[in-house]
């Protein structure tokens, strides 16, 4: 008898606990989901920030602080500026890119170093690096690898992004020119 007793208020004095255990639970799961939700919400802000960098300068609606066709110049413009990363700004001439210059950016929150060519025939191309990794790049089923590089290839409308990482440094090339060309300058520059 003495020992139903105990039984019975042992199980009412573990019973609480089970509870909170249980609500814990809940609440931790609900806040990995959460975070998952802002996680993969992240990276289509990104393409999205990229595309309407990219619109902008094509219409002429974001101006380059800095004109300049040399890219040691632009170079020295965005270390001067503030950006902590090492820029990679080339020459595309041989690639029929003439460089135009570049601007300290801000792009979806971080820094961005910004810089634009255009082809001789007018077409735009936009290049942004910043400081990231791997997992900022954007999903894709469109994922070319050249030298141990993944190179993700999104389309948003009538303009192609082209991201890869370089040393902790996200760098995307964004145009409206013919997709498989933007390909192929993404994979050159890397290359470089």
């Amino acid at each position: 008898m003495i020992r139903d007793a105990l039984d019975r208020e042992d199980r009412r004095s573990r019973s609480p606990m089970l509870s909170r255990r249980a609500w814990v639970a809940g609440a931790l799961a609900a806040a990995a989901a959460t975070l998952l939700v802002v996680w993969l919400r992240r990276r289509p802000e990104l393409r999205e920030a990229v595309a309407a960098d990219f619109v902008a300068y094509r219409d002429g609606d974001l101006v380059l602080a800095f004109r300049t066709s040399e890219p040691a110049r632009l170079e020295s413009h965005f270390a001067d500026g503030g950006v902590a990363f090492a820029t990679r700004v080339f020459d595309l001439g041989m690639m029929r890119y003439e460089l135009q210059g570049g601007t300290v950016h801000r792009l979806a929150g971080r820094i961005s170093a910004l810089y634009a060519y255009r082809g001789l025939d007018g077409t735009p191309l936009v290049c942004q690096m910043f400081e990231g990794s791997a997992s900022d790049l954007p999903a894709t089923a469109d994922v070319r690898e050249q030298r141990g590089t993944r190179f993700h290839v999104v389309r948003a409308a009538d303009i192609t992004l082209v991201f890869w990482v370089e040393e902790g440094v996200v760098c995307v090339l964004a145009s409206d020119g013919a997709a498989e060309r933007i390909v192929e300058l993404a994979l050159a520059k890397a290359r470089a």
